[in-house]
């Protein structure tokens, strides 16, 4: 096995290991699968950059991206009110109007007395 070295400058993003950015990553998978047993499997099922290999939890990315519903909506009011407490999502934003023309919600109707079929 012959491996290059060259002086090409580092790259990557959220999903880059040392072994991807630094072109080791496939030379260590051949490695590993040809020397490695037992055999579980192609290499790449190990790899969160494939769909095998990911978490299913944070789809790869090393941590998982939510939204605390008690924390963002205030349940008491209304839509018309301001019941989403996100800044981005408040009154009179470009995603609140989207919502309440959408003839989806009631926007008069505080969201404490929205069904679990309503909230859903």
């Amino acid at each position: 096995m012959l491996a290059n070295v060259d002086q090409k400058h580092l790259g990557g993003g959220a999903h880059s290991t040392t072994g991807t950015f630094t072109d080791t990553a496939p030379i260590l998978r051949l490695l590993y699968s040809r020397v490695g047993q037992p055999y579980a499997g192609n290499a790449n099922a190990f790899s969160f950059n494939d769909q095998q290999g990911m978490c299913p939890e944070c789809n790869g990315v090393g941590r998982k991206l939510g939204v605390d519903l008690e924390k963002s909506l205030d349940k008491s009011k209304s839509l018309r009110e301001g019941a989403i407490l996100l800044p981005e999502n408040g009154v009179d934003s470009w995603d609140w109007n989207i919502c309440t023309q959408s003839g989806l919600f009631d926007n008069d109707k505080k969201l404490a007395d929205y069904t679990e079929a309503e909230m859903a």
